[in-house]
């Protein structure tokens, strides 16, 4: 299996205060996330399940050809301690969205007087500590005194966008440039006037390099926290683009590109070179590509030059909704947190918002659509008409090219899934059977950003 986690909530009094983030920000929190009491319970649980932590590039043979092609084979030879198994874990949007501000989450990441990554985080009175309050450092913390609980050092991959920086470095060159700036983003700076652009970066790289030193790798999340099937062909150029220039000399280049919004660039059939995205990516350098899908323990695809692995959302919703599609991993019922505001609001895959539009930004053929959110001088986001994103100007990427009802019917016409319940369907069933296939990539949508922008 490869499961998944978006950042913990350490504080459930400042998470779920609709007073404080509005409805729409508490019910996102609610769905997408787990508390930290949580997920001790389930990295426990699934230790003593006999799992353990393994790169996802173990479980294929990687060779590459005099001209530079790289080709997949399953790895049919990876030999775990006798009564383990493998898993997978990955950890999204690891850069403290300013969106997150008002939620009880981190600042940033930090290293100890040992050097190990921590984070620093402020509590509802204003005081500083530094300690395991996010995934990374907690999880360190639980392997160290279980080092049986990962295969020779391993711990998983980050999945990093860059509009807000990284790690909560505000390293993203808008805001040196002071261009293309959200509200947030400008308040934000507003509260720093100290601000030093090559100051952030350098911190974040020694927190990219110690992560990478403790096991931990990267991913591309892209930079905007984009589906690049809304955003078509230029869209996604123009965004990796920006990855590359704003978040790899950060944190080094990588090979595998973990879908935002549990999006993908195809159905369950293999990727071929006829699908632009796929030949775009590729010719980018990446090989590696993960999507969501909870409905089965585990999917995988290995094509001669590519792999795909489905991941699976370990969050409120999926502990509240569909606690048998994680039964083979812990008792949901044990696990979710009484703190939690029940029933867990349901979450329709691709919100396009309501209200009024906030901001209108035409760039290149993409036009930028924020929806209406007001902040306060604190930066925190105070309730709009109509839905809004946690905590934010949540601006989303609608592509010109073809309106999402087209959109939705071309992807059902080609036998593809589209953005239903996300749950798998029975025509994504039926074409996985018949494929052979293990499990058709689900389609979520995990709406905590702010703005997304090219």
């Amino acid at each position: 299996p490869h499961i998944f986690f978006h950042s913990l909530l350490n504080d459930t009094s400042r998470a779920f205060d609709v007073s404080r983030l509005g409805q729409s920000g508490v019910d996102g929190f609610n769905a997408w996330m787990v508390t930290t009491g949580e997920f001790d319970q389930l990295i426990q649980t699934i230790y003593d399940a006999g799992y353990v932590y393994v790169r996802l590039r173990d479980l294929v043979v990687e060779t590459t050809d005099t001209d530079g092609t790289v080709h997949f084979a399953p790895n049919t030879d990876l030999r775990l301690p006798e009564g383990k198994k493998a898993m997978v874990l990955s950890v999204d949007d690891l850069s403290y969205y300013h969106s997150y501000a008002a939620a009880g989450f981190p600042e940033k990441l930090v290293l100890d007087q040992d050097g190990k990554v921590k984070c620093l985080y402020v509590d509802a009175d204003g005081n500083e500590s530094i300690g395991d309050y996010d995934v990374v450092p907690r999880l360190e913390t639980f392997l160290a005194a279980h080092p049986d609980g990962c295969y020779k050092g391993a711990r998983g991959l980050l999945a990093m966008t860059g509009y807000n920086g990284v790690f909560g470095y505000r390293t993203d060159m808008d805001y040196l440039r002071q261009e293309h700036l959200m509200d947030d983003q400008r308040a934000w700076l507003n509260r720093h006037p100290d601000f030093d652009f090559d100051s952030e970066v350098a911190e974040a790289k020694k927190i990219a390099d110690a992560l990478k030193a403790e096991g931990w790798e990267f991913a591309s999340h892209t930079w905007g926290h984009i589906n690049p099937e809304w955003v078509g062909l230029e869209g996604l150029e123009r965004d990796t683009e920006r990855w590359k220039m704003n978040v790899a000399p950060i944190v080094g280049e990588t090979d595998v590109f973990i879908f935002a919004f549990g999006a993908d660039i195809g159905g369950y059939t293999p990727y071929t070179h006829d699908n632009a995205l796929f030949s775009f990516l590729k010719n980018q350098g990446f090989s590696i590509f993960c999507g969501v899908d909870a409905s089965v323990p585990y999917w995988v695809q290995t094509g001669s030059d590519f792999f795909r692995q489905a991941r699976r959302n370990l969050d409120g919703y999926r502990m509240y909704y569909n606690p048998e599609l994680v039964s083979d991993l812990f008792d949901a019922g044990k696990v979710l947190d009484k703190a939690r505001p029940l029933p867990v609001p349901e979450q329709q895959p691709y919100h396009r918002g309501g209200g009024d539009v906030a901001q209108q930004e035409a760039e290149g053929g993409l036009e930028h659509i924020a929806q209406s959110a007001a902040a306060d001088e604190d930066g925190h986001a105070q309730q709009a008409q109509g839905h809004v994103y946690p905590l934010g100007q949540g601006a989303v990427f609608r592509a010109q090219q073809r309106p999402r009802q087209e959109h939705e019917q071309h992807l059902q016409r080609e036998g593809r899934p589209g953005c239903g319940h996300p749950q798998e369907g029975p025509h994504r069933r039926q074409g996985r059977e018949q494929s052979g296939q293990h499990q058709l990539p689900r389609r979520d949508v995990f709406s905590l950003h702010t703005h997304h922008r090219l």
